[in-house]
């Protein structure tokens, strides 16, 4: 339309996040691979470039006739809110009236000074279509004449026909807004959709299932794959992180025993050999990153890490012991390493698998103490002192010192197996929780066969449930605001957030009373 004249145009469906509409970066070449390629952006455009042209286009557009039509729809089908207006739909209001601070409230009031016009169509969207113009708005007059005509839902034939996919839904929406436990709420106990076989497990695949059975019934029944979505980091992600620093202190620890580093200098120069090395394979074959931001990341693990290389002295030295393995393995087929067996209340055996990331013992065998590193946060852990488990989240520790305890081949009921988060990266490299103690002390002893009672009776409930089929989705603990939704601490990193209805935390409330949820309810609340 440049360069024309027209006496009125009409631009519609200006609503927040259609016009312009949202535009999301490609996963497949993000823009900063984008700028090094083409760096005017004649071929290659970044976002940032791609929203000023079509902002040039709408002022372009704007510029064509005298008299203009925006439209606001301030509603979608099926959407549970209304829209608020376009940006541009805001500036050209702002521009009309003269009040720069204007905003949508005010775009609906009924002052006598508002000189922007809104035309608000109260007619409903069904009666304002006289002419169906595609299925769709037939399908709306038709259904709403059979309501006008107080005729049974049921008896309609987009409902009655199982040939239209509008039955199967309403069934599924009614099932949801009912307090009973339905197929629909991941009720598959009588549709032999359990496992009768678990196989040989890690922990987190339990862990999984006490955090949402829904999740585990996605990811390990239904194998349905989560969608990779490559975000658009400056730097690297959290998971390429952990996985650096795991390797790196694998590889430190155990070259440092084959060299026989002993000195301080010389384990700080063998850190900065192994880190220096990660990051050149990120280079080589991780994700475009700027060098710069490798750069900064690089320093700042070795700085961390060096901090942490003091702590373990400390805590060696404290507690007399040194590293015996990395990154062990049980459960793989090795007969020397052989799964962990935990046998259910009904005595059905449950085995794990697993890789624990170190295992440190004193020189005579009787201290051993089970380490898992993490890079993240303790917060996730704050619970452990109340539940050694954490309602089931948390199985590694009892798991991987049982573990420990087979390699060392003492009884697992001798508290001279202890287990631990070491936070690499927290209060110096020194948080490691729960804190190690002396495995002599009664009280330890008591609390550890507290542990391994827990352990085993929490292991009982999810193995029941997996194997009945009861995979109710189980959102918990408001966490904020995340695209667009109020997102709940264990949907926060979920794979299938976007599977589950915005109102899964009304829905999981009406369900969580129902029989045969009990199991469940007790271990996650």
């Amino acid at each position: 339309a440049a360069g024309c004249e027209f006496e009125v145009i009409h631009i519609l469906g200006m609503s927040e996040g259609s016009y312009p509409r949202r535009d999301r970066d490609d996963p497949l070449l993000p823009d900063p691979v984008k700028s090094k390629l083409d760096s005017s952006g004649a071929v290659m455009p970044d976002r940032q470039r791609r929203a000023k042209l079509e902002h040039r286009t709408f002022l372009v557009a704007r510029g064509t006739a005298s008299t203009q039509y925006l439209y606001w729809p301030r509603g979608e089908a099926g959407a549970r809110r209304g829209s608020g207006p376009a940006r541009w739909y805001l500036e050209a209001a702002r521009g009309v009236s003269g009040e720069r601070s204007l905003q949508p409230d005010d775009l609906l009031s009924d002052r006598p000074e508002n000189p922007v016009v809104i035309l608000p169509d109260e007619t409903p969207a069904n009666e304002a279509i006289s002419v169906p113009g595609d299925r769709h708005e037939y399908t709306l007059k038709s259904t709403d004449a059979w309501r006008s005509a107080a005729r049974a839902r049921g008896d309609h034939f987009l409902v009655s026909d199982p040939a239209f996919p509008v039955r199967r839904a309403l069934v599924l929406e009614d099932a949801r807004q009912t307090s009973e436990w339905t197929a629909f709420d991941g009720n598959l106990t009588s549709r032999g959709a359990g496992s009768p076989d678990l196989g040989i497990v890690s922990a987190s695949r339990f862990e999984s299932w006490a955090r949402c059975p829904y999740q585990y019934f996605l990811a390990y029944v239904a194998g349905v794959a989560p969608t990779e979505r490559p975000e658009d980091e400056p730097g690297i992600t959290p998971m390429e992180r952990g996985s650096i620093v795991h390797r790196v202190l694998e590889n430190f620890v155990t070259e440092r025993s084959a060299r026989r580093i002993g000195d301080r200098p010389g384990q700080i120069e063998l850190l900065r050999d192994l880190v220096a090395a990660a990051f050149e394979e990120i280079e080589a074959t991780g994700p475009a990153v700027h060098p710069e931001l490798l750069a900064v990341e690089r320093e700042s693990i070795l700085r961390k890490l060096e901090r942490w290389l003091s702590a373990e002295s400390e805590m060696m030295a404290e507690w007399g012991v040194t590293p015996h393995k990395t990154e062990y393995e049980f459960g793989f087929g090795d007969p020397a390493a052989p799964a962990v067996t935990i046998f259910t209340d009904w005595g059905e055996p449950v085995r794990f698998r697993g890789k624990i990331d170190r295992i440190d013992r004193s020189a005579d065998g009787g201290r051993i103490f089970v380490f898992d590193y993490k890079t993240g946060g303790p917060n996730s852990f704050r619970d452990l002192k109340k539940d050694p488990v954490i309602r089931g989240t948390a199985l590694q520790l009892p798991l991987y010192a049982r573990a420990a305890a087979a390699l060392a081949k003492v009884d697992s009921d001798v508290p001279d197996v202890q287990a631990a988060y070491w936070f690499t990266f927290e209060k110096g490299g020194a948080a490691i929780m729960p804190k190690l103690q002396d495995p002599a002390d009664s009280a330890e002893q008591d609390e550890q066969a507290e542990q391994d009672e827990r352990f085993e009776e929490v292991v009982s409930v999810i193995a029941d449930g997996i194997k009945g089929g009861v995979f109710p989705p189980a959102p918990r603990g408001y966490s904020g605001w995340r695209d667009g939704r109020t997102t709940l601490d264990n949907c926060r990193w979920c794979p299938y957030d976007a599977v589950c209805p915005t109102d899964r935390m009304d829905t999981w409330n009406l369900k969580r009373d129902a029989p045969g949820v009990e199991a469940y309810r007790e271990l996650s609340e």
